[in-house]
C-alpha cells in the first residue's frame, strides 16, 4: 500500500530503528519495494524526568563519563566541552525516588536514496543505522538519552538501566 501512494502507518517491537528493516526483510518483503515505500522508522523509550524539587549536581568517575560520551558521538550526539549531570536526591515531593514523570528518548531513521540503495542490496540494520549517523540524518536511543542528561531532564542511570555497558 505504501508503494501506490498511500501513508501506512504500524507497529512493531525491536530494539532499533534499524531491526525493524532487518525483521521487515525477515517478512520476505521484496527489498526493493521495502526501500520505495518505507520513509521513516521511529524508536522511543520512557525514562523517568529528575525531580524539579530536589534536583542536584552528580558527579561520576571519569573513566565512566569518557565511555558514555564515546558511546555517545558514536550514536550522534556532539557532547559538549564541559558536560554537567544531574540527579535527585529525593524529597516528600517524589516520595524520596528522586524521579516526577517520565520523558520520551527517540531514534528516527529517515529513509533517503542511500540508504534506500542499501536496503536494495541486503545490507544488515547496524550498517544501515551506521550510515544514517554518519550523515547526520540519525540519532541513536542512547545518544538521544545522552542528550537528555545532559540537559539535566533525566539522570545517566535511568538511560543506563535501559542500555547498559558492557
Amino acid at each position: 500500500a505504501a508503494t501506490t501512494g498511500h501513508l501506512v502507518l504500524t507497529q512493531m517491537h525491536a530494539a532499533s530503528a534499524s531491526e525493524v528493516i532487518e525483521r521487515l526483510c525477515g517478512m520476505e518483503l521484496d527489498p526493493y519495494l521495502l526501500g520505495e515505500g518505507l520513509r521513516a522508522v521511529s524508536n522511543q523509550r520512557l525514562v523517568r524526568r529528575i525531580c524539579d524539587k530536589c534536583g542536584q549536581e552528580a558527579e561520576y568517575p571519569a573513566s565512566e563519563v569518557a565511555a558514555w560520551k564515546a558511546r555517545a558521538e558514536a550514536g550522534g550526539l556532539t557532547w559538549p566541552e564541559h558536560a554537567t549531570f544531574q540527579r535527585g536526591a529525593g524529597c516528600a515531593a517524589c516520595r524520596g525516588t528522586g524521579y516526577s514523570g517520565r520523558t520520551g528518548i527517540y531514534e528516527v531513521l529517515s529513509l533517503n536514496g542511500e540508504l534506500a540503495a542499501m536496503i536494495f542490496r541486503g545490507a544488515p540494520g547496524p550498517e544501515i543505522a551506521a550510515a544514517a549517523v554518519a550523515r547526520g540524518d540519525m540519532t541513536t536511543l542512547f545518544a538521544d538519552g545522552m542528550a537528555k542528561v545532559l540537559e539535566g531532564i533525566t539522570a545517566a542511570e535511568e538511560v543506563l538501566r535501559l542500555f547498559p555497558t558492557s
